[in-house]
């Protein structure tokens, strides 16, 4: 059995690529419309933490994953913990490697 489009698939299939068309064109237009970023968006800040660990197993330190690549930032070291005995994270710290 051949799948027959039917004349309303398709004009819901035009509909939809020219709205998409329609939104992009215009959130371009409006990228270079402002100079600075708005105060209210529906976008997400590019810089701020995707995820927050509070507390990472018995390290004692808590983590952020930001953008790119979710990049690991070190945001708090519990005080008595082996990573504040050792002095090796500091708050603000990124992670290279492991």
């Amino acid at each position: 059995m051949k799948f027959k489009p039917t004349t309303q698939l398709i004009r819901r299939y035009l509909l939809g690529a020219v709205i998409s068309t329609i939104t992009t064109t215009q959130l371009i237009a409006a990228e270079a419309y402002y100079k600075q970023e708005p105060q209210f968006h529906t976008w997400p800040d590019p810089t701020a933490a995707r995820y927050e660990i509070k507390r990472f197993g018995p390290v004692g330190i808590g983590l952020d994953l930001v953008q790119p690549a979710f990049t690991m930032k070190v945001s708090n070291v519990e005080e008595g913990s082996p990573a504040a005995a050792t002095g090796a994270f500091k708050q603000g710290q990124i992670i290279e490697s492991i």
